[in-house]
């Protein structure tokens, strides 16, 4: 199996790659961190491409320009990855290339297929103490940290170390591909979304407020609605997952945009209304069943919630963004389950934005009771 990056390809270890291989791994700078002795011959590092190097999941870095491998990725189950549904991500890149970002690339993609193709729970990682380079790369990745571990024996090297143990969940790299897709893509969407006319799903929406009411925003994206309620009088806040967006919807609508991810919700009875326009299909249906929750807690007795899912039977990454689809079928048996929010109203409808009328939603509106 092989994948590709803007810069590099990841293929599979070949014993011709002994060269490569011994050209970084006799370097006392590199080996300490792979934790292996440093290679004494090219013969050295053919028979560790072989017995070590050689195996599922584990591939050579190769840089495009030159063809040539300048150091490793992998993924493996061990005492800290025992479960089957877990791995451990490890990595090793040749000293003239660090600082380049170039581990923080392989590991995305690599990342992406244990998560998305391989469908593990939880990913591990780890560094020794004084692996600077290391913890950074592991924090740009979004591992969090765990715990530390003290005199980890590390039989390569005859010692023990200093350990320190990230992990990462697959729901919480499901959320961040979501947010990297919309910082990379804040201006396409926003032009792509703003203009969108949703002036008769508002009115619906509205029809269950008092013309005070207090409304909250729930991932408002350009705030094109946000914008529209306040522009009525309304009281609005409004909040969005990506960083990048809430400064442009801030700008648009003069309102500070509250950067928040959708578990972020604490408020307790202040809405009486929660405005979640194609918002929450970004969640996993178990999380999805959490925020729910949340919502129910933040709105007034009595308050009303509208949000909206793409119709259909999909769950899984779809053109960089994680999405939840639903049919009438698998809604009502999905929301079964959310007993303080009952729908008082199911609808279909296409598509508002230009040249994607085939695509249909499924709108509600559920009462809090």
């Amino acid at each position: 199996m092989t994948f590709e990056t803007e810069r590099l390809i990841l293929r599979p270890w070949a014993e011709s790659d002994a060269e490569e291989c011994f050209k970084y791994a006799q370097d006392p700078d590199v080996v300490p961190a792979a934790v292996w002795p440093v290679h004494k011959s090219v013969e050295q590092s053919r028979i560790v491409i072989r017995d070590v190097l050689m195996v599922p999941e584990t591939y050579a870095i190769v840089l495009k320009e030159t063809g040539l491998p300048i150091g490793s990725i992998g993924l493996h189950h061990n005492d800290l990855a025992a479960r089957d549904d877990e791995l451990e991500l490890g990595y090793w890149l040749g000293k003239p290339y660090w600082g380049r970002g170039l581990v923080p690339e392989a590991a995305h993609e690599v990342m992406r297929h244990a998560f998305a193709d391989l469908k593990v729970a939880r990913l591990w990682c780890g560094y020794y103490d004084g692996n600077v380079k290391s913890k950074r790369v592991q924090e740009k990745l979004g591992f969090r940290y765990q715990w530390t571990s003290e005199n980890v024996p590390v039989p390569q090297m005859g010692e023990t170390r200093r350990g320190f143990v990230n992990l990462m969940t697959r729901e919480e790299w499901l959320e961040a591909e979501t947010l990297r897709y919309y910082k990379e893509q804040q201006a396409a969407f926003v032009a792509g979304t703003l203009n969108a006319d949703m002036e008769e799903t508002r009115k619906r929406f509205l029809a269950y407020l008092a013309p005070d009411a207090r409304i909250l925003d729930f991932g408002c994206g350009s705030g094109r609605d946000t914008k529209a309620f306040l522009d009525l009088g309304y009281r609005v806040d409004a909040t969005d997952g990506s960083e990048e967006i809430c400064e442009l919807a801030s700008e648009f609508t003069g309102i500070e945009v509250v950067p928040m991810h959708f578990s972020g919700l604490c408020a307790i009875e202040i809405y009486h209304g929660i405005w979640a326009c194609a918002s929450i299909l970004h969640l996993p249906k178990a999380e999805l069943k959490s925020v729910l929750a949340k919502i129910a807690a933040a709105l007034k007795e009595g308050g009303i919630l509208y949000t909206s899912f793409k119709y259909g039977t999909f769950e899984g990454m779809r053109n960089g963004r994680y999405f939840t689809d639903f049919t009438s079928e698998s809604l009502a048996d999905f929301w079964k389950d959310i007993e303080s929010l009952k729908i008082v109203e199911e609808w279909i409808t296409t598509d508002v934005r230009p040249g994607r009328e085939d695509e249909k939603w499924i709108n509600i509106l559920a009462r809090k009771s």
